[in-house]
């Protein structure tokens, strides 16, 4: 499982870090040798959280010269500072070098707090890596020494990394248990850090699925955050609540949160965050079965995801539109969703996106195409990616699928053995859908295998989840209807809020001049203090300045590359609307001729003047000649070339004995054109194009009912 959360709290230092990074600059260039050393080790100390360049360049100086001056003692301290920056990098061979230099060293020495430092930082090098057993192992070495010594701090950060591991492993109860404990540890002015752990415990909550107790703790970090301005949080716990909400089907709610999150993140300038709300606003529109609404809002925020690169979050939008489709019976605009999706999961190696868009289309096959083949061979990819990553639901959604496909076949024992296994997790996780699936699929193999004992229990119990289900359909409604009672209700007590506060508004203005009063000689006294400090601060402002200049500098050059790409993916979509544009001309030009043609046909027949059918021959020449031109295919390569790069080139290459027939066959199917439309332009009928169609799967030695469309597009990802 992914992790769920960042790591919330601050690392363990070695050393005390300085406050004024401005003084430790203008020191650097005074000194030599060690004390240089030192100055360049501070400097890295205060930039590591959050400058991880920066801070790999100040730490490597500081090497060099311990090194060079043989001070063997602060180059551990330095290797071990490296380490913890690439492990937050995920500059893993990196980190791994530099522990194995410093491990040694912190294991013998007798400084505790460094060498609970070194543990926890080895807990993150796991945890990083998902190795949570080691990890956890690290971490409890570390826990071990900071509650001998009472380091409350390092235990806070050491029991939050581990939560962190149990919640992302689903060991809800033990995360919660650490949570609670920090409670007892966390300062009481750490106003930050407990609004942090109320946001970590509401995550715990909604991911063990109470939902009540979630916003119980979002609401209350929310309050602190609030009152802090720490937009940042408010931004993220708005969504979380938001998404609560949704999973309540209170769907109002819901979009007012994420919609509120979507100000927040406008103040903070997150537009990536905005198009993944945006996308979330979509998913709600979809759950009320508002799929029009659903795919609009999706597609607006396909423009924001576009422009800033968020390939994951795109993935998943283009996704969940195909699902909407399906809704929709648009099962070919579904296909090709999916496929989109599946497209970019690949293209950026997200392994467990991509069994999400092959269970998909794989259910696409199943039970909207009725195609049990096209089916198996997404979901045998499915399966192979889930195995690898362990991902234990995927395999199992992938399983039912491969399962229905032995059945189909005839291999009914294979079906039941696949199956089975999966029976008692399912149950003890309540999945009553995938039961009556697997109930289904069991109880038809054995009907197979003629054992009717088998197959009337297993039918029993299908028939038994069914009823299950129909049971939860009806209870949601009638919760749906409950919550939009109550949502009646709530509009009441707002208004009543509203009333209240205009009172207390009244009341506030005659605190407000008092306070005015208070305000102006404060202001005073600052305005001196701000007089006597200007000149300190005037040439801390240029060097800040020159800095900010350089930063301009470099995102000028970034919006040129991002405006180049831009134009360059605007010039591919217009060239792919002329290519389509040019396909329906020349289909459109083809039927018209041969209608004109059909109709002279017709006026041969019955003429019977002798000169007047002469002409009518002639004219009848000229139009034959005129279907299929080889110009229109001239011009309708050259621009299928431009949208389809190497098209041609690949196809060569993987069948070098195809026809120039075959070839333009492949490039009108490639680019989704119907059966009638590809007759038109070979100006032959849809039996021939059927015979042509045959011809070709037996070149390419694909099977006699398999989808050369669906093999053209495996074939150019």
């Amino acid at each position: 499982m992914r992790l769920l959360l960042l790591i919330l709290f601050s690392p363990i230092f070695l050393f005390a870090q300085s406050t004024d990074i401005d003084d430790l600059l203008e020191k650097v260039d005074e000194l030599n040798g060690v004390e240089k050393a030192d100055v360049l080790f501070e400097i890295g100390n205060i930039l590591m959280d959050e400058e991880y360049d920066e801070a790999i360049i100040n730490f490597s100086e500081a090497y060099e010269l311990y090194e060079k001056y043989e001070s063997k003692y602060q180059i551990h301290y330095v290797e071990a500072k490296l380490a913890y920056i690439y492990i937050k990098k995920g500059d893993f061979k990196q980190a791994e070098k530099f522990l194995k230099q410093a491990y040694p060293f912190f294991i013998l020495m007798d400084n505790s707090t460094d060498k609970c430092a070194l543990f926890d930082h080895m807990g993150l090098y796991y945890m990083y890596q998902y190795k949570f057993d080691l990890a956890l192992a690290y971490f409890d070495s570390a826990l071990t020494i900071s509650e001998m010594f009472k380091f409350d701090e390092q235990s806070m950060t050491i029991k939050a990394n581990s939560a962190l591991i149990y919640l992302s492993t689903g060991k809800f109860d033990v995360a919660l248990e650490m949570y609670y404990d920090i409670i007892s540890l966390i300062p009481k002015d750490d106003t930050i850090g407990l609004a942090t752990l109320y946001l970590n415990i509401g995550s715990c909550y909604h991911n063990w699925g109470f939902t009540d107790s979630a916003l119980h703790y979002y609401e209350e970090s929310l309050t602190i955050n609030e009152s802090i301005d720490n937009n940042e949080n408010i931004a993220k716990l708005l969504n979380n609540i938001a998404v609560v909400h949704k999973q309540k089907a209170n769907y109002e709610m819901a979009i007012e949160y994420f919609q509120k999150s979507i100000k927040v993140k406008k103040i903070l300038g997150d537009n990536k965050g905005i198009g993944r709300s945006q996308m979330n606003i979509g998913a709600v529109f979809g759950s009320m079965g508002n799929y029009e609404k659903a795919i609009e809002i999706y597609h607006k925020s396909i423009v924001i995801l576009n422009q800033h690169k968020e390939f994951g979050s795109l993935a998943r939008t283009y996704n969940n539109i195909g699902n909407n489709k399906i809704e929709l019976k648009e099962l070919d605009s579904a296909y090709f969703y999916f496929r989109m999706s599946l497209h970019l999961r690949q293209k950026i190696q997200d392994n467990k996106g991509q069994i999400s868009s092959l269970i998909s289309l794989a259910d696409l096959f199943t039970h909207e195409y009725d195609n049990i083949d096209s089916a198996y061979f997404y979901a045998s990819k499915a399966l192979i990616l889930a195995n690898e990553t362990k991902d234990g639901y995927s395999k199992l959604l992938a399983e039912i699928v491969v399962a229905r496909y032995y059945a189909q076949n005839m291999q009914y024992q294979k079906a039941i053995e696949l199956l089975k296994p999966n029976i008692e997790f399912l149950e003890q996780q309540e999945l009553h859908q995938q039961l009556a699936e697997i109930f289904e699929i069991i109880s038809n193999a054995f009907e197979g295998l003629g054992d009717f004992k088998n197959a009337l229990s297993f039918r029993k119990q299908y028939e038994n989840k069914k009823s299950i289900l129909d049971n939860i359909e009806i209870e949601t409604r009638v919760n749906e209807l409950q919550l939009e009672y109550a949502n009646d209700l709530r509009l009441v007590a707002k208004q009543n809020e509203i009333d209240l506060l205009a009172k207390d508004h009244e009341l506030s203005k005659s605190k407000t001049r008092v306070l005015t009063w208070i305000t102006f000689a404060i202001i005073s006294i600052l305005i001196l203090l701000l007089v006597t400090f200007w000149f300190y601060f005037t040439s801390l402002k240029q060097k800040r300045i020159i800095r900010v200049e350089s930063e301009k500098a470099k995102q000028l050059v970034l919006d040129k590359t991002q405006l180049e790409n831009s134009n360059l993916e605007k010039d591919i979509s217009l060239k792919s609307k002329e290519l389509t544009t040019t396909a329906a001309l020349i289909v459109q030009k083809n039927e018209l001729l041969q209608q004109l043609k059909g109709d002279l046909d017709k006026l041969i027949v019955v003429s019977n003047e002798e000169e007047g059918l002469s002409h009518f021959l002639k004219l009848r020449r000229i139009i034959n000649g005129s279907i299929s031109f080889e110009k229109d295919w001239t011009n309708f390569k050259a621009q299928f070339e431009q949208v389809h790069i190497d098209f041609f080139t690949k196809l060569n290459a993987a069948f070098p004995d195809l026809t120039n027939n075959d070839i333009k066959l492949c490039s009108y199917m490639h680019m989704g054109m119907s059966n009638k439309e590809i007759a038109a332009m070979f100006n032959i009928t849809q039996e021939s194009l059927k015979k042509r169609r045959s011809r070709l799967r037996t070149k390419m030695n694909l099977e006699p009912n398999s989808n050369i469309m669906v093999h053209l597009n495996d074939l150019f990802i």
